[in-house]
């Protein structure tokens, strides 16, 4: 069922993304402009020019082998003399040389699959392209573990069986033995001090692939527990949990498109299952292209061959979408019922000055079946408005909007130690769906003051939020999207509030990114809010 789901997704999205080819250049092209890893989907058009199956309508097409050919000489013609990529965005924006990581992965694959279709010249003229960067690869100190240097490491890998060097599979190992050593117990790996959801995908779409291919170093627990990670949090409607994200904010998904990590997920009956929950949530008209084709390599090789002994039984958490759910995962903790689901978290990261490293300041998320993510959206930096907690001195002056640590009291409460206070949030939903929330900080000091930001996610209509506010009850209603927060306290929204995007050059983010920030001052050490 896995397999055919994709194949036929795989087949729709190839169909369509062939309207993006511009024939003159051999690019494929975004919204007119252009980036280097959009030409990885020419791995997609080998494997399916290569794959004889029903409803694939690209089988030994010629126009298709042409794609492929002119797609590829579009990589040769834009690299520099040592083999590097400007890194270029869509929107022309310039980064610098690269030997970008995906695109020399996709590219090696498609070597692979085409190489005995390619007239000699054009097989040559891709190695002199692609050697540069695997010897590159192989030069370097394999100490740094990270996203990038791990992918390349799985690249070289590949490239060593691909071209019968066992050094460059020597040299690979050593960077996923530290992969495994350096995982930590919650499932993920550090960037800046904690997790990034999004990027912990690409650490185990790298080791799946590098389990796929043999590689001597068993990662299979450490897949496990990344699988445990992700299922614990994912939404019911497939979306990344960006509460405990380091660098990436929330962005609704109508259907998934990106298949990064399901590669390393396909290892394990926990990533199977984590898998399955997902199956109908993926788009099948513009899904991701190259790391599709992947998966569908792994699984064409798993279920045709009977001896390949590559699924384990490893178990994890129940469904991710159950209806119902009570869990704590290392730092943060998960409430689901009637509906909504509330996501807390006690990760607590030092500032840093990379524009990578989002401030840990955001500490609770909630989720609502029929309006997608209603309150939080991520963290930003430099921003103190975006900050769950604000601690201030005399004449309003910021203290403190980072917290020092935090920990989890229980399921749903957490406790957070800020430079001159010590503050909680808790919450819980009963079941009728209605959420409380209460916000608690006790002052070091007479003289300090507090308040808190709480990020909401209406409706923009040209920049402007569809927000309703009114009194009922001698309470303050705050209404959007079918939804009423109510409460006592002074207020002031702001909206559209943006947090700083580390993609940008400028930091600018799209109004996708942006908050209504609900500021509230509160005039004694606890308030409550009601959801409903």
């Amino acid at each position: 069922q896995i397999r055919e789901y994709f194949f036929d997704a795989l087949v729709k999205s190839a169909t369509n993304y062939l309207n993006t080819f511009d024939s003159k250049s051999g690019r494929f092209l975004e919204n007119g402009g252009w980036a280097v890893t959009l030409q990885d989907a020419v791995l997609a058009y080998a494997y399916l020019y290569t794959t004889e199956k029903e409803g694939n309508p690209f089988y030994k097409d010629e126009k298709i082998f042409n794609i492929i050919l002119k797609g590829v000489q579009a990589l040769r013609d834009f690299q520099y003399p040592d083999g590097q990529f400007e890194f270029i965005k869509t929107d022309g924006s310039k980064w610098g040389p690269i030997y970008m990581p995906w695109t020399f992965y996709h590219w090696l694959e498609t070597y692979e699959i085409m190489k005995n279709y390619l007239p000699d010249n054009v097989r040559g003229d891709w190695e002199t392209g692609l050697m540069p960067a695997f010897i590159s690869f192989s030069q370097r100190d394999n100490n740094y573990l990270h996203n990038i240097p791990l992918w390349n490491s799985m690249s070289l890998h590949r490239a060593g069986i691909i071209f019968n060097n066992d050094n460059w599979k020597k040299h690979a190992d050593v960077l996923f033995q530290k992969a495994v050593e350096e995982q930590h117990p919650d499932g993920y790996w550090e960037e800046h001090g904690g997790p990034t959801v999004t990027y912990n995908y690409v650490y185990i779409h790298a080791m799946g692939l590098y389990r796929f291919h043999g590689g001597s170093i068993d990662v299979t627990e450490a897949l496990r527990k990344s699988a445990m990670f992700h299922q614990a949090f994912t939404y019911p409607d497939g979306s990344t949990v960006e509460t405990i994200d380091g660098r990436v904010k929330y962005r609704k998904v109508e259907k998934r498109y990106s298949t990064t990590g399901l590669t390393g997920l396909l290892a394990t009956s926990a990533g199977i299952s984590y898998i399955y929950s997902l199956l109908n949530l993926f788009s099948k008209d513009r899904i991701s292209l190259p790391h599709t084709t992947s998966l569908l390599i792994m699984l064409d090789n798993i279920l045709d061959n009977s001896n390949v002994d590559f699924i384990d039984n490893f178990a994890g958490y129940a469904n991710f979408t159950n209806e119902s759910l009570e869990l704590i995962h290392g730092k943060g903790s998960i409430i689901r019922k009637a509906n909504r689901q509330v996501v807390l978290s006690s990760y607590t990261v030092p500032l840093c000055d990379s524009r990578w490293a989002l401030d840990r300041q955001s500490f609770i998320s909630i989720w609502d079946k029929n309006s997608g993510l209603i309150l939080g959206s991520g963290n930003s930096k430099y921003q103190p408005g975006h900050s769950s907690f604000v601690i201030c001195g005399k004449d309003g002056n910021v203290i403190s909007y980072t917290p020092l640590s935090a920990r989890h009291l229980s399921l749903g409460e957490v406790e957070l130690l800020y430079y001159g206070a010590r503050c909680t949030i808790k919450a819980r939903i009963d079941d009728s769906g209605a959420i409380l929330i209460t916000y608690g900080a006790q002052k070091a000091e007479d003289f300090l003051s507090w308040y808190i930001n709480i990020p909401l996610k209406p409706q923009f209509n040209n920049s402007v939020a569809e927000i309703k506010e009114y009194k009922q009850d001698d309470k303050n209603v705050v209404e959007f999207s079918g939804i009423y927060l109510s409460f006592q306290e002074d207020y002031k929204i702001t909206a559209p509030s943006f947090p700083f995007n580390p993609y940008a050059k400028d930091g600018s983010s799209s109004i996708e990114e942006a908050a209504a920030v609900l500021t509230i001052y509160p005039k004694k050490d606890s308030i409550s809010i009601k959801i409903v």
